[in-house]
C-alpha cells in the first residue's frame, strides 16, 4: 500500500477526541520548550515514544500519528530542545526498523510509515542546515544497532529507498550551495550500501529506479520536497526525478558500485533509460565544472591519480553503462514494435494530414486552377514526379496502433515541404529565363508592364509585406478586401490580385498567366487525384542488405549494434514517398516582370 493511501485511511478512521488528545499534547511539548520545562517535555516526549512502539504492534492506524510527531515540532522548538528530541525519540525510529525487519507478520507499509516519519524529521533539519543534529541523529542510530538489510528480502528496497533519500538530497544540497555535505556524517547510511557493493550491485541500480519511478507517485512522499530558500530569491518547482537523478549519478561516482562490474541483463529495463542518458551527462557536466566541490567526496583516496583521471575513468564506465542500458532498452522495444503490423488508419491519417499541408501551402497549383490554366493528364509511370522519397529509421512506431504508438511532431510537414519544393520551383524557372529589374519606382513599373497588355483577367501580382509597403509608400492604393475569393489573396493593386511569397523577400513577381501552361498528372488512388502519398515498410532483401552495414550504424546513433540488433533496428523503418508530377511551360518571355527590392526604394 503506498503511504499516501495509508495516510488518507489514517486520517478518515481516525476519532476526532484522540486527535485532539494528540494535538494537546504536541502544543505542551512546544510550550515546555518555550518555558524551558525539561521535566514535563521529557515526560511528553517520553510517552510519544512508548506509544509509537505500542501503536505499531497493535497495528493501530494512530501509529501514523505519532511517528510524525518529532518532524511536526521540530521547527518551534529551541535548538536545545531539538537536539533532546532526537536524543531520547530516535531510539524508537532504529528500533521500530529493527522490529519490522525481523518479524514478517508486519505489513511493509509500517517499514515504509516510520522510514516517512524519520525523512521527515532529517528533511527539518536539512532546512535548518543543522549538521550537528543530523550526525546526532545517525549516532543514536548507531547505538541502537546498525542497519541490516538481510532479515527481509522483502524490505530491502525501502532500506535502499531511505539511503537514495537521505543521500541524494544531500547531494543536491551540496551542488546547491545549500549545504556543506563533508560536515554531515553519512557513516551510518553507507555501511549496508557499500557491503553490497560486490554481491548486488545490480540490485541496488534496480532498487534506486524502482524508488525514482515510485517517488512521483508518492511513496516516502518526497516528491515535494523543495528548498527553503531557493537561490537568488526566485521559485522553481522541483521534482524528485531531478534530484534524485542527479544524487544516483554521485553515488555511482563514489562508492564505485561500476568498479566490480554490472552484469547487464541482471537490470530491469523500463523506459525511462531512452531519456535517463541525456539527464546523466547533463549531471556529469555539472561535476565537471564544480571539480573543487565534489573532489573530496568522490575521490577522497586519489592512489598517486588525479581527481581528473579518477573522474575521467569513472565518468566513462558510467557513459557506457547508460549506453548499454539505452540499448537494450531500444532494442526490447522495438523487437515488439517490429512483430506490430502497420495500421492501415494510422497511415490513412497520416495521408490526410499531409494533403491538409499541401492544400494549405501550395499556392502556385491553386492559383495556377483558380485561373483555369492547368491540364490534367493521366499518371505515366515513367514520369519523374517532384518530392520525397525518403527511408525514416526507427518510425514504425508512428504507424501501428496500440501501446507502441507514438505520434511525431512533424512527421506530416512533407506536405508543406512538398508544397513550397513546387512553388519555388516555379519562381526559380522565371528567373531563369529572365533578370530581375530593380525597383526604382515599382508602382510606375507595374503600371508600365499593365499598360502593355489589353487582358488584365489573369495577371497577378506575387510579393510580400515588403511591396506592398512600397507600393503604399505616396499614398495608399493597396486594397485590402478580397471581394473575387482569390485563394491566397487578400488584397490587390488596381483589381491585380497580390499574392503572399514569403520564400522571396526581396523579390516582386507580376506574371501574365494566360502565357503560363501547366500538366498535372493524376491518378485516382492518390490524394486527391494529385498528389501520390505512400507509407511502406521495407523489404527483407533491403533489411538484410542494410544489417551488414554495421559501421554506418555506428556513425549515425554513436552505438556498437550486433547484426542481429541492426536486423531489428531495420525492421522499424518506414520508406515515405511523397509526389507532385507536373509539367511547366512559360510561353512567352515577355508575360512577366521580376522587380529586386532594395531600402533605398523607399
Amino acid at each position: 500500500m503506498m503511504l499516501k493511501k495509508y495516510l488518507l485511511e489514517s486520517k478518515r478512521n481516525s476519532i476526532s477526541y484522540i486527535d485532539k488528545i494528540l494535538d494537546g499534547l504536541k502544543n505542551n511539548l512546544i510550550e515546555s520548550s518555550n518555558k524551558n520545562d525539561e521535566k514535563n517535555f521529557s515526560q511528553i516526549l517520553l510517552f510519544f515514544r512508548d506509544q509509537a512502539f505500542d501503536s505499531l504492534i497493535n497495528n493501530s492506524l494512530v501509529y501514523t500519528q505519532i511517528i510524525n510527531v518529532p518532524a511536526e515540532i521540530y521547527a518551534y522548538l529551541s535548538r536545545e530542545y531539538k537536539r533532546k528530541v532526537i536524543e531520547l525519540f530516535t531510539i524508537r525510529f532504529a528500533e521500530n526498523i529493527s522490529f519490522i525487519s525481523f518479524y514478517e507478520s508486519y505489513d511493509s507499509k509500517y517499514l515504509e510509515i516510520t522510514y516517512w516519519g524519520l525523512l521527515q524529521l532529517i528533511k527539518k533539519i536539512f532546512d535548518e542546515n543543522d549538521y550537528e543534529s543530523f550526525n546526532l541523529i545517525f549516532e543514536k542510530m548507531r547505538e541502537s544497532g546498525s542497519l541490516d538489510f538481510g532479515k527481509r528480502s522483502d524490505l530491502e528496497y525501502y532500506h535502499h529507498a531511505f539511503f537514495f533519500s537521505v543521500t541524494s538530497w544531500g547531494f543536491y544540497l551540496h551542488q546547491n550551495n545549500m549545504i556543506n555535505f563533508l560536515n554531515y556524517d553519512f557513516t551510518y547510511l553507507e555501511e549496508p550500501i557499500e557491503s553490497d557493493l560486490y554481491d548486488n550491485r545490480e540490485k541496488i541500480v534496480n532498487n534506486f529506479y524502482r524508488f525514482e519511478r515510485e517517488a512521483e507517485k508518492g511513496i516516502l512522499e518526497v516528491n515535494n520536497w523543495e528548498f527553503i530558500k531557493p537561490q537568488f530569491g526566485a521559485y522553481f518547482a522541483l521534482t524528485s526525478h531531478t534530484w534524485l537523478n542527479f544524487g544516483f549519478l554521485i553515488i555511482l561516482l563514489k562508492y564505485d558500485i561500476l568498479n566490480y562490474g554490472i552484469k547487464i541483463e541482471n537490470i530491469d529495463l523500463n523506459d525511462r533509460f531512452k531519456f535517463i542518458i541525456d539527464d546523466v551527462k547533463t549531471n556529469l557536466n555539472l561535476v565537471k565544472t564544480n571539480f573543487g566541490k565534489w573532489s573530496p567526496i568522490i575521490a577522497f583516496n586519489l592512489y598517486d591519480k588525479t581527481f581528473e583521471e579518477i573522474f575521467d575513468f569513472k565518468e566513462e564506465k558510467i557513459n557506457n553503462l547508460y549506453t548499454e542500458l539505452n540499448k537494450r532498452q531500444e532494442i526490447l522495444k522495438y523487437t515488439a514494435i517490429s512483430q506490430i503490423p502497420l495500421s492501415t488508419s494510422k497511415i490513412e491519417e497520416f495521408k490526410q494530414r499531409v494533403g491538409n499541408l499541401w492544400d494549405k501551402n501550395s499556392f502556385i497549383p491553386t492559383i495556377l486552377k483558380f485561373y483555369e490554366t492547368v491540364n490534367y493528364k493521366p499518371n505515366k509511370k515513367t514520369k519523374d514526379g517532384f518530392g520525397f522519397f525518403q527511408n525514416i529509421l526507427k518510425m514504425r512506431f508512428a504507424f501501428i496502433d496500440g501501446e507502441y504508438y507514438q505520434s511525431v511532431y512533424g512527421l506530416t510537414d512533407f506536405g508543406a515541404k512538398v508544397a513550397n519544393s513546387v512553388n519555388e520551383y516555379f519562381f526559380n524557372e522565371l528567373l531563369k529565363i529572365k533578370e530581375t529589374k530593380k525597383a526604382l519606382n515599382l508602382k510606375n513599373q507595374i503600371d508600365t508592364f499593365l499598360s502593355g497588355i489589353k487582358d488584365h483577367s489573369k495577371i497577378v501580382i506575387f510579393s510580400n509585406w515588403k511591396g506592398n509597403e512600397i507600393l503604399n509608400y505616396d499614398g495608399i492604393v493597396i486594397d485590402y478586401n478580397n471581394k473575387k475569393n482569390i485563394p491566397f489573396s487578400n488584397s490587390s493593386y488596381k483589381n491585380i490580385p497580390i499574392i503572399s511569397n514569403p520564400a522571396y523577400r526581396n523579390l516582386v513577381f507580376i506574371i501574365n498567366l494566360n502565357d503560363i501552361k501547366y500538366n498535372i498528372y493524376q491518378d485516382n488512388n492518390w490524394y486527391k487525384s494529385e498528389l501520390l502519398i505512400d507509407v511502406t515498410e521495407p523489404k527483407f532483401d533491403n533489411i538484410e542488405n542494410e544489417s551488414e552495414n554495421e559501421e554506418n550504424w555506428k556513425r549515425r546513433d554513436g552505438v556498437t549494434y550486433s547484426k542481429e540488433e541492426i536486423l531489428t533496428l531495420e525492421k522499424n523503418a518506414i520508406h515515405i514517398k511523397i509526389l507532385f508530377k507536373f509539367d511547366l511551360k512559360i510561353l512567352k518571355k515577355k508575360s512577366f516582370e521580376i522587380y529586386t527590392l532594395k531600402e533605398s526604394t523607399f
